[in-house]
């Protein structure tokens, strides 16, 4: 089912192919998606091959085994945004390829190993030209739920007396269990161990390193509940110099990655944080500024603290904020150096969307160009449900400026020039009940906007901003491939041009519109099924092929009465023909057809579809005129003889 609304446009994605006839494909990819986020991250990278002459091309698909088999493997071959081939299971699977970019997709499920919660395995695919036994491609890859790989690995240019220190911040709150081992790739006894339980003061462990060379650097980590969060900090030092080897800060479990900041000098600044209690307020909020291992400052409830920083250059920020009654949060943090903003920035709690939670949070940070009144815009595109519940939130120097609740807003603002925020807190309506926002902010006297889109409000969309440089008629073809299995309808595909929503497909289709010139986004919503765990879609975005083109004629044109004509006709661009009128029912998309006798003039009328619409044309076929007084028409050669013997007639009769 397709419905479309107003106009857009989209082009520029991953693959180009052929399309339909007379078309002109400007995109076209396949996309498969697991059906949790952990699904989702354990799909292998896509491969890709190209076929230089038309022939006959072998895919195998083999389970290494290593370290062990899989439960469930699976490949797909795919061209542009159709399915080329596919094997349910490892073995080959053998088609007519032409030339072209090629895709290859594997799904892996690994079986459990016993007493193991990662299972992991690896798998094997080549890809032959038969005719000349040609390998085309050949790629080996794993899936795996976790990585083997050290945390870290460290090399000491020196030998030498070295010093480790490991530090658990409590941040928020102390960790569970935190373990440290350096292991040297020589073999040798050199290794230091620190077992805590936890460190929260630093704990020290001092060690020899009596070759130079490489250490991996292993870190088990528990973090406590509630939270489930936590960091530390990790300094080496020693050898020759005592100089500083190695020195990092980490988050632990689901503590969010720290923030990058950049500080233009040393000396005094003001690190500060702000709940604006919206919808309520917060039950937890703190900050740490760490240099390396160095912590600069922390920060346990909204307010301000001072940080004297020894150096410039790079430091972390890490927050941890908790929501109060609904889950929903929002917050602001900052650092400055007197009247100057060195970082500033906006957070909702939850960040993102959390399935959990059925709800998002997504804030937007833009620049005022000049004091004016500016006009703030929601409206829920309804894609592909209502969503529950919106709150919005306008924030500038640390202050709310405009909060506002509902799936329909239009207000209005005085805005100061400068750094500004915006936030949008929804809920779902229901459990998986995704839906688009639209929003838009303003001037209200007229303008460029500040900020125009649609925002996700779910864990099942994917964008793609997609830029148009012609307007023009376009097409965009979205196919459920069925691979593993199909979505079961669960597939569907909006079109927006900034807030507005310029169509839709659901469950597969073609959607055709007028689109604009500019930036436009395919906003994908599927899920793939939970027993499959996989799903793959393609699409193709193409311009809209002309619509057909028809040659009609009778020969001859006029007939005298009581006879037939011949009708012949040829269609360009179509796939089927009717005719109506003189004559009736399914034509070929050529041909040539002999009338019946006709006694009145008709008219013959061919209608004929193709992608690119519908044309009609008609051509009149006449009857000639008969003769008056039944003698028939004479001609002149007949009036001359007629006027000869009339003239001879005449002189014999004077004779």
């Amino acid at each position: 089912m397709m419905r479309a609304a107003g106009t857009a446009c989209m082009a520029g994605l991953l693959w180009l192919a052929a399309g339909n006839a007379g078309a002109a494909t400007l995109a076209a990819d396949t996309r498969t998606l697991g059906a949790t986020a952990d699904l989702s991250a354990l799909l292998p990278a896509a491969q890709t091959f190209t076929v230089v002459t038309a022939a006959q091309v072998k895919v195998t698909l083999a389970d290494n085994a290593t370290p062990r088999a899989f439960a469930q493997l699976k490949l797909i071959v795919s061209r542009g945004g159709a399915k080329v081939a596919s094997l349910g299971a490892i073995g080959s699977e053998t088609f007519a390829a032409t030339p072209g970019d090629y895709k290859v997709q594997v799904v892996g499920v690994p079986a459990a190993a016993s007493g193991s919660a990662v299972p992991s395995g690896s798998f094997d695919v080549v890809v032959n030209e038969l005719t000349g036994n040609t390998q085309l491609a050949h790629f080996a890859a794993g899936v795996s739920a976790a990585s083997s790989v050290p945390a870290s690995r460290i090399v000491f240019a020196q030998p030498g007396s070295y010093q480790v220190t490991l530090t658990d911040r409590a941040f928020p709150a102390a960790l569970a269990d935190l373990s440290l081992l350096l292991n040297p790739d020589s073999g040798s006894n050199d290794m230091a161990v620190i077992s805590s339980g936890p460190c929260t003061t630093a704990c020290t462990a001092t060690f020899n390193v009596g070759v130079a060379g490489g250490y991996d650097l292993f870190l088990p980590v528990t973090a406590a509940n509630p939270d489930q969060a936590g960091l530390y900090s990790l300094k080496i030092t020693g050898g020759p110099g005592n100089a500083v080897v190695y020195a990092t800060t980490q988050p632990v479990g689901r503590l969010a990655a720290a923030t990058a900041i950049v500080l233009p000098a040393a000396g005094s600044y003001a690190l500060s944080s702000a709940d604006f209690a919206t919808p309520v307020a917060l039950t937890s909020l703190k900050l740490r500024l760490v240099q390396g291992a160095d912590l600069l400052a922390s920060l346990d409830a909204a307010g301000s603290v001072a940080v004297n920083a020894p150096a410039a250059g790079n430091a972390q920020l890490f927050a941890f904020a908790r929501a109060g009654t609904g889950n929903l949060g929002f917050y602001g943090l900052g650092l400055s150096q007197g009247a100057t903003s060195v970082y500033g920035d906006v957070r909702t709690l939850p960040a993102g969307f959390d399935t959990t939670l059925n709800a998002g949070g997504y804030p937007y940070a833009f620049t005022v160009p000049a004091a004016a009144n500016y006009r703030l815009q929601l409206h829920d595109l309804g894609f592909p449900v209502a969503l529950g519940q919106l709150r919005a939130v306008v924030v500038q120097n640390g202050s709310v400026v405009q909060a506002v609740s509902g799936t329909s807003v239009d207000t209005s603002f005085q805005l100061a020039g400068g750094p500004a925020f915006l936030a949008l807190i929804g809920s779902e309506s229901a459990a998986n009940a995704d839906s688009l926002i639209g929003v838009s902010l303003a001037p209200q006297a007229g303008g460029n906007a500040l900020l125009d889109q649609a925002q996700a409000f779910g864990a099942s969309f994917d964008a793609r901003p997609v830029t148009v440089a012609t307007a023009g008629s376009y097409d965009l073809t979205v196919t459920d491939l069925a691979f593993p299995v199909a979505f079961n309808n669960d597939l569907a595909v909006a079109v927006t041009r900034g807030s507005q929503l310029v169509g839709q497909v659901f469950g597969g289709g073609r959607l055709r519109f007028g689109a604009q010139a500019g930036a436009h986004v395919i906003n994908v919503r599927a899920r793939p099924d939970a027993t499959a765990q996989y799903g793959t879609w393609g699409f193709e975005f193409a311009n809209t092929p002309p619509a057909p083109t028809i040659e009609l004629a009778a020969n001859p044109a006029a007939v005298s009465n009581n006879t037939t004509t011949t009708i012949t006709w040829s269609a360009s661009g179509a796939t089927s023909c009717t005719a109506s009128g003189a004559w009736t029912g399914g034509r070929a998309v050529s041909g040539t057809e002999v009338t019946s006798a006709l006694t009145s003039p008709a008219t013959y009328t061919l209608s004929c579809t193709g992608d690119g619409g519908s044309t009609s044309r008609s051509i009149d076929v006449t009857i000639k005129s008969a003769s008056k007084g039944g003698g028939g028409a004479l001609d002149l050669s007949a009036l001359l003889l007629l006027a000869g013997v009339l003239y001879a007639r005449r002189r014999r009769l004077r004779a």
